[in-house]
């Protein structure tokens, strides 16, 4: 029975703890940039908040780059 716990535990904190957890940085990372302008704590909240959320990876795998390789610079 504690394995069971152990991973219904792990699956808890990965799939519904860690989004909000990211979201919450992002809206934080958010608001400071809107008072204060951008800064290394801004953008190192957001990396942070883009690293842990998944639908995030998935949404920029799933899109190809405009600017691969052979790309022209304007």
């Amino acid at each position: 029975m504690p394995l069971v716990a152990t991973l219904v535990r792990r699956w808890i904190v990965a799939g519904i703890l860690l989004p909000v957890a990211a979201a919450g940085v992002r809206r934080l990372a958010r608001g400071l940039e809107r008072r204060r302008g951008s800064s290394v704590v801004t953008r190192g909240l957001t990396r942070a908040a883009d690293t842990a959320s998944r639908s995030k990876r998935k949404e920029d795998a799933a899109a190809p780059s405009s600017r691969g390789r052979g790309a022209r610079r304007r």
